[in-house]
């Protein structure tokens, strides 16, 4: 079931739970914390399954406009990994909860090209999933995973991307821009080569959606030690500090699509909740 919208200045935004996973998360965060996990475990319970699993979620989000409607990612589809227990994402069921209509969806903002963040883009039969709409793709993820090393990625890419390649319904871009007046896509590189952001809202309220600058909450605690999940975990450091810090100055909602409650804040601490 999806999540409890939030409404963020003329926005409606629908956070829409494609797949959970549990992983060990030693091995997915295998760093010696100073203060241990104890206190996270008991900070943020959702994030944990038992003593020693990470609950990882996959999170879409559906954002109303007065106008079209757009998407941020699309979750996993068909195409996760073995090693991910057999997860299939079910984004349609979710935006048919969510009452959205795959012809209204106008445009899909993906924040990279990774498995998890593109598979529900076409149906299991290889078609676009949304018949209108167009798809924003940072022009350095598009040139990195046409010819992706990880057979999963290239995989997912040749399924998800590719048709819609085919169709001309890519905008493969490099620049930062609004893909609709008040949703702007920041480049935020480090994941990946072409990782972006999305900052939505207006002067007066704004959402930042961090893409996988952050998947779990003590790395808002600990913003400058490297990622295991990142390509370039130099760069992802720079990014990840300069979203949180902007998060926190400017006290703007903060959004991470792999957090089982996705919404939250930065606090001078680290991760708030609400």
């Amino acid at each position: 079931m999806p999540h409890d919208s939030i409404r963020i200045g003329a926005f409606e935004v629908v956070p829409l739970c494609d797949a959970r996973v549990p992983f060990a998360v030693d091995e997915a965060f295998p760093a010696e914390l100073p203060e241990g996990w104890e206190p996270y475990r008991e900070a943020f319970p959702w994030a944990f399954l038992g003593p020693v699993t990470w609950d990882y979620h996959v999170h879409a989000f559906a954002v109303r406009t007065s106008g079209p409607v757009l998407l941020i990612d699309t979750g996993i589809g068909v195409g996760a990994p073995e090693d991910w227990g057999g997860v299939t994402g079910s984004l349609a069921v979710e935006l048919a909860i969510a009452g959205i209509e795959l012809h209204d969806v106008e445009h899909v903002v993906h924040t990279h090209l990774h498995l998890d963040h593109i598979g529900g883009s076409t149906t299991d039969d290889g078609e676009p999933r949304f018949p209108f709409a167009r798809h924003h793709v940072h022009r350095a993820d598009w040139e990195d995973f046409l010819e992706a090393d990880d057979p999963d990625d290239r995989a997912a890419f040749e399924r998800s991307i590719r048709p819609l390649a085919d169709r001309d319904m890519l905008d493969v871009t490099e620049d930062d821009h609004d893909v609709v007046p008040g949703v702007r896509v920041l480049h935020a590189p480090g994941h990946t080569r072409g990782h972006r952001a999305v900052l939505l809202g207006d002067d007066r309220e704004a959402l930042l959606v961090t893409g996988d600058a952050l998947h779990h909450p003590f790395q808002a605690s600990h913003p400058t030690w490297p990622s295991t999940h990142d390509a370039d975990p130099g760069t992802g450091v720079s990014t990840r500090m300069a979203l949180l810090e902007r998060a926190r100055r400017d006290r703007t909602t903060t959004c991470v699509p792999h957090f089982a409650r996705p919404f939250g804040r930065v606090g001078p601490s680290g991760w708030t909740e609400g």
